[in-house]
């Protein structure tokens, strides 16, 4: 059977099938709503290595623990906070393995807060290292002192807003195919 010439006409200026229309249409509406959502779902699981790792540098000293540091890194020792009163950084050393002393400093309450263990901690010092190495933090004071690396947002957050911004990259190329789903379903002939 040969077509009719009006149909190979139709088929000739590009005005057919809406299928490809249709289907750019869904595709793109998936996309522009999705994109957003599935970036950020991938950006939070794609933050959980961060924070376990933050998890696994937090040492208790009892009354002394080791912590591995790079030369001029740094952790933040800090104390409960009913008991933030009696912790003193004078009170607390630390030594790298060939016996060099490590700088502990004052360090205010707000640098760094946070939970163990259901008791809420904030800083009272800085222990930052001369060399490369394992280091061992010593405190001899009464309440009992955890080290933990200083808190960066960057590092933490970043793998959830680069997904989240890919999400919305995907959104934008979503709403370019739903723009032209529209005009190819618009300008397609309307089936006889």
């Amino acid at each position: 059977m040969t077509p009719t010439p009006a149909l190979a006409a139709g088929h000739a200026s590009g005005r057919g099938s809406r299928s490809a229309p249709l289907a750019m249409l869904i595709i793109g509406a998936l996309l522009t709503v999705g994109g957003p959502f599935l970036g950020a779902v991938i950006g939070s699981f794609a933050m959980v290595p961060g924070a376990l790792g933050y998890a696994d540098r937090t040492v208790e000293l009892a009354p002394s623990g080791t912590v591995r540091l790079e030369a001029e890194e740094s952790v933040l020792l800090l104390a409960p906070v009913a008991e933030l009163a009696s912790a003193d950084h004078a009170q607390c050393s630390a030594e790298a393995a060939d016996g060099t002393a490590a700088a502990v400093t004052f360090e205010p309450a707000s640098t760094l807060n946070t939970r163990s263990s259901g008791t809420r901690y904030e800083s009272f010092a800085r222990v930052t290292a001369q060399t490369d190495g394992a280091h061992t933090l010593t405190c001899d004071t009464e309440p009992r002192v955890i080290a933990a690396p200083p808190f960066e947002m960057g590092s933490l957050l970043g793998p959830l807003a680069w997904w989240t911004a890919g999400g919305l990259v995907v959104s934008a190329l979503g709403v370019v195919l739903v723009i032209v789903g529209i005009v190819r379903l618009t300008r397609a002939k309307p089936a006889a």
